[in-house]
């Protein structure tokens, strides 16, 4: 039929088929298209998968570094809020009070395996297709860790520290942090401006490394959710 009307030049009635063969045309190149987005979509869904997956083990894992951090920071500060008190009420001296002086300056650093999320900033953030994980995951990376990571560094390792170290060495001895030190003139440390100062200096740094420890251990509870959401939605 199409021979015929092109030989008798009856073009209107083979316009319908060459409408046809490029609909048809058209169609399977969108389909073949489609196919193709959907296997590229399905891949990168894949690798955002896997990435995640990574990510929420160093979450969990670094959770625990947090509450070791955390327990240790309050060990410190019971420490020295019991020193504090001892000194305001003029407690006499004690061979208790050893453990307190010896744990007073204790400090621990944060250790976090960061591998999960740099790979996943070399990827692209834009990977994670969950806007509210995404946003959660920036800011506890590259702000809140970065916040508490300048207060160890800068202000406690930096500047507290050494004076600590002077302090001890000019004036305790048998001392092992954590665990024991020794005032060598009990009534003339309890009485001198510098140790006081030293004291609530430490106090207020342990406890602002501490809350933020906490709130970063709920962030990374948050985190850790949201991250278990995207990998068994069914769930």
């Amino acid at each position: 039929m199409r021979h015929s009307s092109m030989k008798n030049g009856n073009w209107s009635s083979y316009m319908p088929y060459v409408i046809g063969e490029i609909v048809l045309v058209v169609a399977g190149i969108l389909i073949a298209l489609s196919i193709n987005n959907w296997s590229e979509d399905k891949k990168v869904r894949n690798l955002e998968l896997k990435l995640l997956s990574e990510l929420k083990e160093d979450i969990e894992q670094n959770r625990s570094d947090f509450d070791f951090n955390i327990e240790l920071r309050e060990q410190a500060i019971t420490s020295l809020e019991t020193i504090i008190q001892t000194i305001e009420e003029n407690i006499p001296y004690s061979d208790t009070l050893d453990f307190h002086f010896g744990n007073m300056c204790n400090i621990s650093t944060m250790t976090l395996n960061t591998s999960s999320f740099e790979a996943i900033k070399s990827a692209g953030l834009t990977f994670i297709s969950n806007d509210d994980l995404r946003k959660s995951i920036t800011n506890f990376y590259e702000v809140s860790i970065n916040y508490l990571e300048k207060i160890e560094r800068e202000y406690e390792a930096q500047q507290l520290t050494p004076r600590w170290t002077d302090y001890l060495l000019n004036n305790f001895h048998n001392t092992a942090l954590g665990e024991s030190s020794t005032p060598n003139h009990y009534g003339n440390t309890i009485k001198d401006s510098m140790f006081k100062e030293l004291l609530h200096m430490s106090l207020y740094i342990q406890e602002t490394i501490k809350d933020n420890y906490e709130a970063m251990d709920y962030q990374a509870s948050t985190i850790y959710s949201l991250i278990d959401l995207e990998l068994n939605p069914d769930k």
